[in-house]
């Protein structure tokens, strides 16, 4: 391994030498227009087809396929037709009318060929006819014991040896006859006809599309299609005041969807603007930006292409790499025109500059990007798509800028040469500003070293906080809130469920006897109710129908019949009716119920419903009720649930577990590729030293100010590594190219500027997220510029410290 790393280095330093370069300039100056034709024909091929880039919101994309939950999501899909449903709510003040409403408008909703049912009406009739099967076991039973005791208070009444002791216990004994008070508990259990809310004001109808929320043109065309049905029947005409809106998670993805594309969109337009704006100060006119810009576009929509042949798509974490690779290619591009400006002011030929610019600073570049590309493909080696991908991407888009800022780059310079475009400044030269030492060293170093102690110590024993509540992580919406609150006081429950499926009617009624007797254990209440198509069947019937059966017998007494009070003979009569049932089974239960619960291929029952009696926006929660139910051994097998909440959790879980995999691996490579470039274990350390002590200084703001890192926040540590590693590099370089090594004032106020403008172009590339209306994009961009700030003030005090203080040593380093 040792020889082969000798030859790579080597060869690179062949590569890289003068002679080489400048073989390599002449080829370059001779064939520079054909390059930049090429370059802009493959650019605008590349942005034809790779323009249409689609982006995608779900948990579920960012997690493996092999995952259980996902592999399980797929099966749901597939039989069930997904999970999520959509709730068209009719808001009026009169009922009467929000119900004519519903009758009109569901059927022509129910006939759509996207749809699979629609449920907003409750057929009484059949849970009315059998009323007295759904009663609670102990409830019969008391019945029977009641009549029992009439039918003895009764006889002995009949035979004159009753003796009423109290004034009030025939009154007591007629009352308990009567049934009062259990009559008062099922009073309002099958009373409603149709799904509104307690001031009955609003009207749910619940609509289960055939597909998922994952398609948004499919979710985008039959939410409009919906709304255009239910304004073609004139709302307004059923009351003046009917409203007609949606929610659900159809909706909710949409607006996801819709507000993640519009801020990349802005935080991309905003990156470029401030980026050129950077660039024409630093670089001191138009020409040199449109250099240095150009080749980074050009490698950025190659990337376009790359990740629309290779993916076809971008994720909610990698959606805003372009920014990055805005920040992050713009740095070579500085380096390179800021030398190349330098060395033609010290009056260097054209090919001269360019020879020496590519040969010192295109090295350093080299190494900077591809440490930085290399960091990111480190990145695929764990299973979060957020990470893998974005490591995918990045990588290969840093790659593709290698020949942009190798061979366009240097082509614009010549073409720019050639037609007079640059102007360069005569270079003064203060020979003192290279002999004059660095002030203050052991001061700077004693502080940076106390800060990142300090930072290490408090860290320690106080952990940065993780932000665990989506609700703050997502866009704000009133309006949709308001929606959602009313929808929820309609259903009581969450409706974004948990699906489990199982292979028979067998042992969907064995998981539905797990829960059921998992729910009366259950001390910490996160599951609120389970649906199968046995959920709708009368529990205990056999027990229940012999209590009948006694109960039928009792009423036959010939005692009863002599009962003188009118309405309690009403009552018996009543009652012997309610006992004219049979067990109940499967095949006895309304459509619409069968419906809910058929796959696509006509199976019934199979599959059964998880409602949480948790927040599922709070992942600590949803956590809870995942652990609870993700897994199920009934019936001798074992059951695997997915769903939104089960997804959650496991996206987050991955992303935690993955990410501190992520900075592991991002600063190994890191630290390799330092090594290899500089041949020095101390080198490369010191290059590390003020990286990291950068990271902590961040994370040390993060607690002082309680910015806490989040599902989209915390993808920034790795990606940080690999950007501020360059400002470490590219001194370090500049530095070792005066043999005398006694210019550390020199690289600070050279290198330290396009070091500056580096980072000052990185934030321009994050600080477009700042204005986002998402909170999770926006908290990418508050923690992005902290930490690339900090990592800036930690090479400007902790690197030169170090330097200055070994090279006032006589051997240097």
């Amino acid at each position: 391994m040792k020889k082969y790393v000798k030859k790579i280095v080597r060869f690179t330093e062949y590569l890289f030498d003068k002679k080489c370069q400048s073989i390599y300039v002449g080829f370059l100056e001779k064939h520079y227009l054909l390059i930049i034709i090429l370059a802009f024909l493959l650019s605008g091929v590349s942005f034809y087809y790779g323009k249409n880039i689609k982006l995608r919101a779900n948990f579920a994309d960012l997690l493996p396929d092999n995952t259980k939950s996902v592999t399980m999501l797929h099966k749901v899909e597939k039989e069930v037709g997904g999970v999520a449903i959509l709730t068209l709510v009719v808001e009026s003040p009169d009922l009467n009318q929000s119900k004519a409403f519903a009758e009109k408008v569901a059927p022509q909703i129910q006939a759509l060929d996207t749809v699979d049912f629609v449920y907003y009406k409750i057929d009484k009739s059949f849970f009315k006819k059998n009323k007295i099967l759904y009663a609670d076991l102990e409830d019969l039973k008391d019945v029977k014991n009641r009549l029992e005791e009439k039918i003895k208070t009764e006889k002995l009444k009949q035979s004159g040896l009753y003796l009423n002791l109290f004034e009030d216990e025939d009154e007591k004994s007629d009352k308990m006859f009567n049934f009062e008070d259990l009559e008062a508990k099922y009073k309002n259990k099958y009373n409603q006809d149709y799904l509104v809310d307690e001031k009955n004001n609003v009207l749910a109808i619940i609509i289960k599309p055939k597909g998922d929320t994952s398609n948004i043109n499919f979710s985008r065309k039959l939410i409009n299609t919906i709304m255009e049905i239910g304004k073609a029947n004139h709302p307004e005409s059923f009351h003046p005041a009917m409203k007609l809106s949606i929610a659900g998670s159809f909706k909710k993805q949409i607006k996801q969807h819709d507000t993640i594309l519009k801020d990349l969109k802005q935080s991309g337009g905003i990156a470029l603007i401030v980026v050129a704006i950077l660039l024409s100060l630093f670089l001191k006119g138009i020409v040199p930006v449109i250099i240095a810009i150009l080749p980074l576009v050009m490698g950025i929509v190659w990337t376009m292409l790359f990740t629309a042949l290779s993916i076809g798509y971008v994720n909610m974490l990698t959606g805003f790499l372009f920014a990055i690779l805005l920040g992050l290619g713009i740095e070579s591009g500085i380096h390179i025109v800021s030398r190349y400006q330098e060395e033609r002011s010290r009056n260097a030929s054209p090919h001269t500059a360019l020879t020496i610019t590519l040969s010192k600073t295109g090295k350093a570049a080299l190494t900077s990007l591809l440490s930085t590309a290399v960091s990111f493909y480190s990145l695929m080696f764990t299973d979060f798509k957020g990470f893998s991908q974005l490591g995918f991407i990045t990588g290969t888009g840093l790659m593709m800028y290698l020949p942009a800022m190798y061979i366009v780059l240097p082509s614009l310079l010549i073409f720019a040469e050639k037609m007079k475009l640059l102007k360069m400044k005569p270079f003064k030269i203060n020979p003192m500003l290279f002999e004059k030492p660095l002030p203050l060293p052991r001061i700077f170093l004693s502080m940076s070293i106390f800060l990142t102690i300090a930072a290490l110590i408090l860290l320690i024993f106080h952990k940065v906080d993780f932000e665990y509540n989506f609700k703050n992580l997502t866009n704000k919406d009133e309006v949709e809130e308001k929606i959602s609150t009313k929808v929820n006081k309609i259903y009581k429950k969450s409706i974004s469920p948990a699906v489990i499926m199982t292979d028979s009617l067998e042992d969907i009624k064995a998981v539905d006897d797990y829960f059921k007797n998992y729910i009366k254990h259950d001390t910490t209440r996160t599951i609120d109710t389970v649906w199968t198509i046995f959920s709708f069947l009368p529990s205990e019937q056999d027990q229940k129908l012999a209590v009948i059966s006694n109960i039928r017998t009792l009423l036959g007494d010939k005692t009863l019949k002599l009962v003188e009070d009118k309405k309690n003979k009403m009552k018996i009569d009543e009652f012997r009716k309610m006992l004219a049932v049979e067990k109940l089974t499967i095949d006895n239960l309304p459509d619409y119920i069968k419906k809910i619960f058929t796959t696509r291929n006509g199976k019934l029952g199979t599959f059964g419903y998880i409602f949480s009696n948790v927040q599922l926006w709070d992942v600590l929660e949803a956590k809870a009720f995942a652990d609870d139910v993700r897994e199920v051994k009934a019936n001798g097998k074992t059951f695997y649930t997915s769903g939104n909440p089960i997804i959650l959790v496991d996206t987050v879980e991955s992303m935690i577990r993955d990410g501190k995999i992520a900075i592991i691996l991002a600063l190994s490579v890191i630290f390799l590729l330092i090594l290899l470039d500089f041949q020095s274990f101390r080198l490369a350390f010191l290059i590390l030293v003020p990286l990291i002590g950068g990271i902590l200084w961040m994370l040390l703001i993060m607690y002082l100010f309680d910015i806490k890192l989040g599902f989209f926040n915390m993808i920034i540590l790795p990606i940080l590594l690999g950007i501020a590693v360059d400002n470490g590099i590219h001194f370090v370089h500049r530095y070792l190219e005066n043999p005398t090594r006694r210019n550390l004032l020199s690289v600070v106020k050279y290198t330290g500027g396009a070091i500056i403008m580096c980072t000052a172009t990185n934030i321009a590339g994050f600080v477009g997220l700042l204005f986002c209306e998402h909170q999770g994009l926006r908290s990418i961009g508050v923690l992005a510029v902290i930490g690339l700030l900090t990592c800036l003030l930690a090479s400007f005090i902790f690197l030169p410290s170090i330097l200055q203080l070994l090279e006032n040593r006589k051997n240097g380093i």
